[in-house]
């Protein structure tokens, strides 16, 4: 039983713990925290253009070395730290009784033992945002929403790099939005977007009936060797957990059926029971499936698919979408396929759900006026 118990909170690739054991032990340390007082301190870590590694070698490659990787990780730090994978090349590390001043040593050490090692065919990266509790949140929605800032930062420092977050960084910073008066300035920085910037998610925001959408789609009309598609839901879809996705599916299926089929044959089977959630013509029946799994698979089959095709996927009022939808919808653009590009619109003004942060620090935002 007891070995049943460990099992479950192991990742199965890379043999460190998983997104069940994070509850457990933030759980554990902040009960510490509030009965003896002191801090410790969270690291979020990223691959640095991980992406690229599964486009040169392949998904196989790219799973050793994640394997590799977060093995490394654990020979690094202390047996009483914890590294835990967050999703895809995320991971978490607990360093408990940790300030984050202290934290900043172990980063370094990380970011140069990293340089001087090789793994198999790559040398990998990463980037690190670091973030001390108590001081900046008590729950795991708050100190999530901190660490995506750190690592933003860090990111944005030039990567290969990491951040303690400030006290002064508490509040998400904002992201510029170009503001661009006129339609044809306005399409050529849509277009200029979808077909140069390296950013995986489009996003065009603005007031009821300025013309969002009919930008969007004018700007899709003048796209070539792409495959477009439209995830527009019929009013009985609106209310549907995924309902986009359930389209993007669809139609890439109307597309290329012999690839379409021949992307699902390359996931094995756990991830086809998993995806049976959005494609039930897989005829497996979904009970208990890991949501990360899920999105894992999903992401494994549209990368298959974007080998072959540049893809572009419209998907409008962001706004509308449910926090499963949106939380797929961020996973996917954080994964950064290479042929993928997500275009959106959004009315700032009904975002009421707090999930729509994260898409501050993934996409490119215009303003239309």
């Amino acid at each position: 039983m007891f070995l049943e118990l460990l099992d479950s909170l192991r990742d199965e690739l890379t043999q460190v713990y998983n997104r069940r054991y994070l509850d457990i032990i933030l759980s554990q340390e902040l009960k510490k925290i509030r009965r003896y007082g002191g801090q410790f301190t969270i690291l979020y870590i990223d691959l640095d253009d991980f992406n690229l590694v599964n486009n040169l070698y392949g998904h196989r490659e790219g799973d050793r070395l994640l394997y590799e990787f977060a093995q490394f990780l654990v020979k690094s730090l202390r047996e009483s730290d914890s590294v835990i994978r967050l999703s895809g090349d995320e991971f978490i590390v607990i360093l408990p009784n940790t300030p984050a001043i202290n934290a900043k040593f172990v980063c370094e050490r990380i970011i140069n033992e990293l340089k001087n090692k090789n793994f198999r065919k790559s040398k990998l990266s990463c980037s690190i945002g670091v973030v001390e509790v108590p001081t900046h949140g008590t729950d795991w929605q708050t100190i999530f929403s901190r660490l995506e800032i750190a690592l933003f930062k860090a990111k944005k420092s030039g990567k290969e790099t990491y951040y303690i977050l400030q006290e002064e960084d508490s509040v998400a910073p904002v992201i510029p939005a170009p503001i661009i008066a006129g339609r044809k300035k306005e399409l050529l920085w849509l277009l200029e977007n979808i077909t140069k910037s390296e950013v995986p998610l489009i996003a065009v925001s603005g007031a009821p009936g300025v013309g969002k959408s009919t930008l969007i789609k004018e700007g899709l009309k003048n796209l070539k060797d792409f495959l477009v598609i439209v995830a527009k839901p019929s009013r009985d879809e609106l209310s549907t957990p995924f309902y986009p996705f359930r389209i993007f599916l669809k139609k890439i299926k109307e597309a290329d059926n012999f690839h379409f089929k021949e992307a699902l044959e390359s996931l094995d089977e756990s991830e086809r029971v998993a995806l049976s959630l959005l494609y039930p013509e897989l005829g497996y029946i979904p009970e208990n499936v890991d949501r990360y799994k899920f999105y894992d698979a999903y992401v494994k089959l549209i990368s298959h698919f974007s080998e072959r095709y540049k893809i572009v996927a419209f998907i409008d009022d962001l706004h509308l979408l449910d926090s499963p939808t949106l939380e797929l919808l961020y996973y996917i653009a954080h994964a950064e396929l290479k042929n993928l590009k997500l275009v959106t619109t959004f009315r700032k003004d009904e975002m009421e759900n707090k999930s729509f942060e994260k898409f501050l620090f993934s996409c490119n935002e215009g303003k239309i006026d």
